[in-house]
This record gives structure tokens, sequence and C-alpha cells, in this order.
């Protein structure tokens, strides 16, 4: 597998955004971002809660591709969010709902009712480390 560090190949589950060389050999890749990107995988009823926090950085934000790399319907749907728009306490951590629809949560993602797609995360210029993106596959009811 010739893929970087902060692909990761499990389900659901982040690898640690960290910055290094990786992004030199990439052509999509900036070399002053870090980035993180997982596969997701949830069954109807299915959410998927992600808990981090936004770390010092010049921008940062979350969005959802097809298993083609296509962003979603981002005319008509929620399916990234930035620093700025999302909700968040005083020290920057945040939880965000993947879901198939509004689970009634602050900060949803709608997954257009797709059982698999990808995320990807992007911080700019971050000035300290990124803490680790946590998940929670969970069911709604």
């Amino acid at each position: 597998d010739n893929s970087p560090d902060w692909v990761s190949r499990v389900p659901n589950t982040f690898a640690l955004p960290k910055k290094d060389d990786s992004n030199e050999a990439i052509t999509y890749a900036a070399k002053d971002n870090v980035y993180a990107m997982a596969p997701w995988v949830l069954g109807p009823k299915q959410a998927l809660v992600i808990r981090g926090r936004f770390p010092k950085c010049r921008f940062s934000n979350v969005v959802l591709f097809n298993r083609f790399l296509q962003t979603l319907n981002y005319e008509e749907r929620t399916i990234s969010l930035n620093r700025e728009q999302a909700v968040q306490d005083e020290d920057g951590n945040f939880e965000i709902v993947l879901a198939h629809s509004d689970p009634g949560r602050p900060n949803w993602l709608d997954t257009e009712g797709r059982a698999y797609g990808v995320i990807f995360w992007r911080f700019q210029l971050p000035e300290e480390d990124i803490a680790p993106l946590t998940t929670e596959v969970i069911t709604l009811g």
C-alpha cells in the first residue's frame, strides 16, 4: 500500500493527523496542510460520532466524498463544516455526527443515505499538534 500514513483503511477510524513530508509526493496535497482521511460504513439506523479539537491553524474543515472522491451534494445538503461553522466549546472541542437523516444534534453531516463514503479533514498551517479524532458508531432511535 502506497497510501500516506494519514489515510486510514479502517472504516470509521482515523489515523493520527500529523505534519510530515508525505504531501510532497501527492499531486492534490498542499505542503502546508495536514490531512486525515477515512472511509465510513454505516447501516440504515447508524450514525458516526466524531470528536476532536480544532487546533490553532489558518483554516480547518471536514468534507464528505463518495468513493470516487467527489464531494456529495453541497448545494442542497450539509456535507462539510469548517471551524467557523462548527458548534464547539470554548476550548475548540467539537462533536460532529455523520448520519443518513437529521439526528437532532448540532454539527450534522448528511451522508445522503449512502452506506459508505470517505471523510476528509484538512488543517491548514497548524501551529500545534492536532488532537486525535476519536469515533463512535451509535444507533439512532
